[in-house]
């Protein structure tokens, strides 16, 4: 019988996942604050070859000589009216939409519809809790991910990277999430288009609650109708949406509960 190589020989009787298995990059972003606002969302932008949407994102950028941050608070104010950063916007969304193994699922829980912090032991927790929710959407059945989250900062008792990987990986009873990590949205062109696509999806709730929405005009209007346009819908409204394989809002299901923790029959 022929000898196996070191390397065979060691690998022999265990389980090694091929160069095929699945594998992607989420990059997590949040809109609003959880304590207060009607609407908070939270996105993934899940990127199977994330050097291929750089290389696309800086493209748009070099053709604009655009080179700043792309943050959905800017639109609407006078320097987004001039810097370039509006048509790279544009130029980002329909980028997204044209690549293949690129894709954003988002959660956006509605104050209105129920106390989506209640039912947790703190808005650190529920944000948690929300995070977990959206990453296990995103993730496929055997897939392995590593996430990039937009930078938050939190008090010294909050392990959110680590609660929310316990979480997941727990829950599916294998290895799901290797790690997350946080960076400044500034440096990573991936969490710029990840805040851009929850900022157009939240700005269609938010708008479609206040009397002039239909009607009202500007950059952050323009982008919101330019990603309802590519998904096909009129509105994310009133319970989400979802383009399959690319696009997916849903609005968790709410717990209420009485003053001790305990559900109300």
């Amino acid at each position: 019988m022929q000898a196996l190589p070191a390397q065979e020989e060691r690998n022999a009787g265990t389980s090694i996942l091929p160069v095929s298995h699945p594998t992607s990059l989420i990059y997590l972003d949040e809109s609003g604050v959880i304590k207060t606002d009607r609407f908070f969302g939270i996105g993934c932008l899940k990127v199977e070859d994330d050097a291929q949407l750089r290389r696309c994102l800086r493209e748009h950028r070099q053709r604009q000589e655009c080179f700043g941050e792309i943050h959905w608070s800017k639109f609407d104010k006078a320097r987004a009216l001039r810097d370039g950063s509006f048509e790279v916007a544009k130029a980002s969304i329909d980028a997204f939409f044209d690549l293949e193994g690129v894709s954003f699922c988002c959660t956006v829980a509605d104050r209105q519809e129920g106390n989506f912090v209640g039912g947790f032991s703190s808005s650190w927790k529920a944000y948690e809790g929300l995070a977990a929710r959206v990453l296990n959407a995103a993730i496929g059945s055997e897939e392995l991910v590593s996430v990039v989250a937009d930078h938050v900062d939190t008090p010294r008792n909050v392990y959110f990277e680590d609660e929310v990987k316990r979480e997941i990986n727990s829950s599916r009873s294998r290895l799901a999430v290797t790690t997350i990590t946080r960076a400044h949205s500034h440096a990573v062109d991936g969490l710029q288009l990840a805040d851009l696509l929850l900022g157009a999806t939240m700005f269609d709730f938010r708008q479609g609650f206040k009397s002039e929405a239909h009607g009202s005009a500007g950059q952050k209007s323009e982008l919101s109708t330019q990603l309802l346009d590519r998904c096909g819908i009129a509105s994310f409204r009133p319970k989400g949406k979802e383009v399959p394989g690319k696009f997916k809002v849903e609005m968790p299901r709410r717990t209420h509960r009485g003053r001790r923790g305990r559900r109300r029959r």
